[in-house]
């Protein structure tokens, strides 16, 4: 299920509204939710991490943590990175604490993922974005 994404012009910025049309992943997410299962709200939560700033690398932990959003939950994940093969693709994603990553997409479709691990894969795209910038500047 790849994505082309190489249409979109590139901004000189990115952030949460823009990082949406550079993820491969939020766009698998748009197509699972149109064949049937439910992403919008884990589209959505991943946006709020990203806008109250929640991801971040624990070099303690040797991993990265989702902090909670202020006034909405106070519980910390850690997610850590794994590939899943499927279909003869290599998919590189991440394993997460949460409950939802443990009941539901550990046994689901390879392409859910919940929405800590969406958000740090958007994260990521960010940072990376920022680097790669910051470089040519």
């Amino acid at each position: 299920m790849n994505v082309n994404i190489e249409s979109f012009q590139k901004p000189n910025h990115l952030n949460e509204k823009f990082v949406i049309k550079w993820s491969n992943t939020y766009k698998r997410l748009e197509i699972l939710e149109k064949s049937g299962i439910k992403t919008y709200s884990i589209r959505q939560k991943a946006i709020q991490f990203l806008k109250n700033k929640c991801i971040e690398y624990s070099k303690e932990k040797k991993c990265y943590i989702c902090k909670p959003i202020k006034g909405y939950n106070k519980t910390y994940y850690e997610m850590r990175p794994k590939i899943i093969h499927y279909n003869g693709e290599k998919i590189k994603t991440f394993d997460c604490t949460c409950q939802f990553y443990n009941k539901v997409v550990k046994n689901s479709h390879p392409y859910l993922v919940c929405s800590h691990v969406l958000a740090l894969k958007l994260q990521l795209k960010i940072w990376n974005w920022e680097n790669v910038r910051n470089r040519e500047t």
